[in-house]
């Protein structure tokens, strides 16, 4: 709904949620949002009892990792 609401005219919705608690309950929740996201009744309707979020990969080696550090990398080998 929020990158709807920034003039988005739709959103990605990757893999990732199929490894949240309901996954089919999660993604008619996104459609909905994003079919709705200028009605804010319907938007916290949708929004409650989704189960467990989507769960991320953990890598403690990444912890450290500045991103910045990858800027000015590429160097014209396109």
């Amino acid at each position: 709904a929020l990158m709807m609401q920034l003039g988005m005219d739709g959103v990605f919705v990757g893999s990732g949620i199929f490894k949240s608690g309901d996954p089919a309950k999660r993604a008619k929740a996104m459609v909905q949002a994003v079919t709705h996201f200028r009605d804010a009744k319907i938007l916290k309707e949708i929004s409650t009892d989704l189960g467990e979020a989507m769960v991320g990969i953990q890598d403690l080696k990444l912890s450290n990792v500045n991103f910045r550090d990858r800027e000015g990398t590429l160097h014209g080998t396109w």
